[in-house]
């Protein structure tokens, strides 16, 4: 893999948090706060998917 699993992980959790942050604006319409709340379900998704691979290879080393 061109960026090891242990980045992408960092990178989602990241990019979770700024969401969860997103979600805290005042003045979020209900549509931005659909779209946001999609972002977090496919950023969660992704987490779990890189976890589990990242489970793997630990147990192939």
């Amino acid at each position: 893999m061109l960026r090891p699993l242990r980045d992408h992980l960092l990178n989602l959790e990241q990019r979770l948090q700024l969401l969860r942050d997103e979600l805290t604006r005042p003045n979020l319409t209900a549509d931005e706060r659909r779209r946001v709340e999609t972002r977090m379900r496919t950023s969660e998704l992704a987490l779990k998917y890189y976890v589990k691979a990242f489970e793997l290879e630990r147990k192939g080393e």
